[in-house]
């Protein structure tokens, strides 16, 4: 994982060795901002399970939640997928993952348009 400090465009090169060869691919990928929320440092703790999932996935708020928080789950390029609220005090949700295909995706939990939590969810 990398983090890049501006959107942009960038050249991406994986090189795989071993004693016998090395071989190199690369690939040009853009860079996009997805949010403009601002994570508040040292936010909300939230367990997330079975992660790797297949069906669902459980995301359990070690904290009361704020009045008003939302949750969101994006794909890799930043779109919206699903969404609901969350209520006050609810100890977990339970995110339904079937009928999409696997990959990586992101979670966040927002209250009052700021993001508390943001966290990834592997779908096998």
């Amino acid at each position: 994982m990398h983090e890049y400090a501006e959107p942009g465009v960038y050249e991406v090169c994986l090189t795989v060795s071993n004693a016998n060869a090395s071989d190199t691919y690369c690939e040009w990928v853009e860079v996009m901002v997805t949010s403009t929320g601002e994570v508040i440092p040292g936010g909300m703790v939230v367990k997330v399970y079975p992660n790797p999932a297949k069906d669902y996935v459980v995301i359990e708020p070690q904290q009361r939640l704020p009045q008003g928080a939302f949750w969101s789950l994006r794909d890799a390029l930043g779109r919206e997928l699903r969404h609901g609220e969350l209520p006050e005090g609810q100890p977990q949700l339970v995110l339904n993952l079937e009928g999409l295909p696997g990959g990586v995706y992101f979670c966040s939990i927002e209250a009052e348009g700021i993001a508390v939590w943001q966290g990834r969810v592997v779908k096998q």
